[in-house]
């Protein structure tokens, strides 16, 4: 399990860092829209962004995570390169984070109970603190971002 996360996080940041470096390098930029309805600054969209890394997350027990975390990163990339996105809303990045390491550890503990090698409400619990956490942290960078002063 430790593996697939470092694998989400690694994919994320070489996503990141691959389109950022690319919409910095060339005048034709990459502009990626997420299968979602996405609005910066609307908290429904917000809202929207952090249910979509953990369920995509979620899928396949975990293993898709780092498409999940790929795609927010080709998103976050792309608009924050453009400035059609604020720098200040790379904060998001981390509660997304969170979300998908939570989706993978319930993903993996079903996994688990499904084998008959463990029980899945032990990483549930693990899954819901990080989950908590991702919100909590949400909450504070969606109403906080406005009173940073970049």
């Amino acid at each position: 399990m430790k593996v697939l996360l470092i694998v989400s996080l690694v994919f994320f940041a070489a996503v990141f860092v691959g389109v950022y470096a690319y919409n910095s390098a060339y005048p034709d930029k990459i502009v990626l829209q997420p299968p979602y309805a996405y609005v910066p600054g609307d908290m429904a969209s917000e809202a929207s962004s952090l249910v979509f890394v953990f369920v995509l997350s979620l899928l396949f027990f975990g293993y898709s995570a780092p498409i999940a975390l790929g795609i927010e990163a080709a998103k976050y990339a792309s608009m924050i390169s453009t400035n059609a996105l604020p720098v200040t809303h790379a904060a998001f990045i981390l509660p997304a984070m969170l979300a998908s390491v939570a989706a993978v550890y319930l993903g993996q503990g079903l996994l688990k109970d499904y084998k008959g090698e463990g029980n899945w409400i032990d990483y549930a619990q693990k899954s819901a603190y990080y989950m908590i956490a991702a919100l909590v942290i949400w909450l504070i960078v969606f109403f906080g971002r406005n009173y940073i002063p970049l």
